[in-house]
């Protein structure tokens, strides 16, 4: 190999962005970045083209006096560089009467910069003798019926081509127009429709279509021919629309910016020997959720790292990559689960695979390269493991236990409790009972002793009332026998009367029976009013009976009008004022 090979893989760091436009030089390589243009130069030393920014076209210039120059096009100019001895790229000046955003630029022979727009059309601008600026501005809409974004220009063995996606067009000096292109439409046919051409040698072009790119030979005179096709389907190779782009890096290979990964395809149309670094990689690893469709990538450089994904982004989508393309090969794919091993799946043509709905679990998802013999040219795998769900995970668990013992507690609690108040409810109950047999044993009872004591009154009142007869009897007939009746008898029979009428046993059971019904009566009246005598109790019994003052009298065997004195004399004991009723005062008592 020549000197190109200086070019060692090493990472360069750029700021957040995207890569536009790659162009080679001899002095290194210019980086079109979306928010600067860098100079990568051979000593892998990083420099900003100041002041262009996100350049898509540029191309050297040679003035008179045999130095080098380069115009680069930035987002709104062109702007001219020196290309100084070291290799370093010093910014000369903005080229004027011209305004706008190159997508590509090239010199014809006859010293003329065509200028593709990104958005207008076609600018030819004609330059000065020492070329520093533009004397003339001629501006071509479009070519045909294309649209004026789709025309790219590129110098194809020192004649300007124009592509528009549907056929080649060049320009005439003698007409001083553009014409289709006869020669490559011709012999060019299938690849009419390209978008963008790169130059490898004086020989050999890439012609870059939407569905692949093709290694033309333009040594022959009238017959350029197609000498190798690689088809983006046929590899699963992704490229980003608009910004297809081939870099020849050294005479016998170029690189494929395709979207995550670059290929390395040989520039020549003979077989190529094998690359010894040709490696089975992971291109995109992308898991997704099903139910929001939702998706994340992985990193696709795994090593050994197991990377863990949540249970709600259990679905895979998994794409290899294999840079064989000039091999018959195939790929297959096996998922290992927990560490049990499994058959490998039937061969297939698209490195790519979906597994969709992966229950929680250790997994290793291996694939291999096989080549037309059945050979495993080359392996590789991706280990990763699906976490339960959070109501599944270690935590829940735990969670779960707590709950499930904070239940059995509350219930333990609960049933506790309901024991509990059966017992007291039961115990109430009990107790009523008891309470209802007991109020209804002295209701039984009061009812007993009001009867006794009713009829004990009645005794009492009829007893009084047979003595005072007789006595009344008695006296009628000392009156007529006067002294024939002697007075010691006579005497002795009425003592035994007063004495029976004050002291009789009924009187003892009536009072017995009337403090056990009307609870305290007595305790009570003695507490308030303690100058109360024996009879004026019993008056006050009689009277909260509500009784007749002539059956009060035949009780206390007493006149009517001695029970209206000692009423009387009661209610000055008491203090009650004369309208208060003494009967109802003491049945309120």
């Amino acid at each position: 190999m020549s000197q190109e090979q200086n070019f060692s893989p090493e990472r360069v760091n750029l700021p957040g962005g995207f890569v536009q436009k790659l162009l080679k030089t001899n002095e290194g390589l210019i980086i079109g970045h979306s928010k600067a243009t860098y100079l990568l130069n051979r000593q892998n030393q990083l420099s900003e083209m100041y002041p262009t920014g996100g350049a898509l076209a540029g191309t050297e210039i040679h003035y008179p006096q045999q130095r080098k120059g380069f115009l680069l096009g930035s987002y709104n100019s062109i702007n001219l560089y020196d290309i100084e001895p070291s290799g370093n790229y010093l910014f000369r000046q903005r080229l004027t009467n011209f305004n706008g955003y190159p997508r590509y630029m090239e010199f014809d022979n006859n010293g003329n910069l065509w200028v593709a727009h990104t958005r207008k059309g076609i600018y030819k601008l004609k330059m000065d003798r020492n070329r520093t600026e533009f004397t003339g501005n001629e501006f071509i809409s479009c070519i045909g019926d294309s649209s004026r974004t789709q025309i790219g220009v590129f110098n194809v063995g020192g004649r300007i081509v124009f592509t528009d996606g549907k056929q080649f067009h060049t320009y005439n000096d003698l007409s001083d127009s553009i014409v289709p292109y006869d020669r490559l439409n011709t012999h060019l046919e299938f690849i009419t429709h390209t978008r963008h051409i790169v130059k490898v040698d004086n020989t050999y072009y890439w012609f870059i279509t939407d569905t692949g790119v093709a290694l033309v030979n333009m040594a022959a005179s009238d017959t350029p021919g197609i000498e190798k096709v690689l088809l983006f389907d046929n590899y699963n190779l992704r490229m980003h629309k608009d910004f297809e782009s081939i870099v020849p890096v050294t005479p016998e290979y170029s690189i494929l910016c395709a979207e995550n990964v670059l290929v390395v395809i040989p520039n020549k149309p003979e077989a190529a020997p094998s690359s010894p670094n040709q490696e089975l990689i992971f291109n995109h690893i992308i898991s997704y959720n099903i139910l929001k469709d939702e998706q994340q990538s992985l990193p696709v450089r795994t090593e050994d790292t197991v990377h863990r994904l949540t249970s709600d982004f259990n679905s895979l989508d998994v794409q290899v990559a294999y840079p064989a393309y000039n091999e018959n090969i195939h790929f297959q794919f096996k998922l290992e689960e927990n560490g049990i091993e499994k058959h490998w799946q039937e061969k297939q043509n698209t490195p790519s695979i979906n597994i969709q709905r992966l229950p929680a679990g250790s997994y290793c998802l291996k694939c291999r390269a096989i080549d037309e013999k059945g050979t495993a040219v080359a392996t590789t795998s991706f280990s990763f493991s699906i976490l339960p769900p959070w109501y599944l995970s270690p935590w829940a668990y735990a969670g779960y236990i707590f709950l499930l013992a904070v239940i059995l507690l509350a219930i333990y609690a609960g049933v506790r409790r309901r024991t509990l108040r059966q017992q007291r409810h039961i115990i109430k109950e009990r107790e009523q009972q008891i309470i209802e047999l007991e109020n209804k044993r002295l209701n039984d009872e009061i009812l007993f002793k009001g009867k006794e004591l009713t009829q004990s009154t009645m005794t009492i009142i009829e007893n009084n009332r047979t003595l005072l007869a007789i006595k009344e009897e008695i006296e009628n007939h000392k009156r007529m026998l006067g002294s024939q009746y002697p007075n010691k008898y006579y005497q002795k029979l009425i003592d035994m009367i007063d004495n029976a009428t004050s002291k009789g046993k009924e009187w003892d059971l009536f009072l017995s029976n009337f403090d056990l019904i009307h609870e305290h009566f007595f305790r009570n009246l003695r507490q308030r009013f303690p100058e109360l005598t024996p009879n004026d109790l019993k008056l006050c019994a009689l009277l909260r009976l509500n009784m007749s003052t002539k059956d009060m009298a035949d009780m206390l065997n007493i006149g009517v009008r001695a029970v209206e004195t000692a009423r009387y004399r009661l209610r000055k004991k008491m203090e009650l004022d004369s309208n208060v009723d003494l009967v109802q005062f003491l049945i309120d008592f």
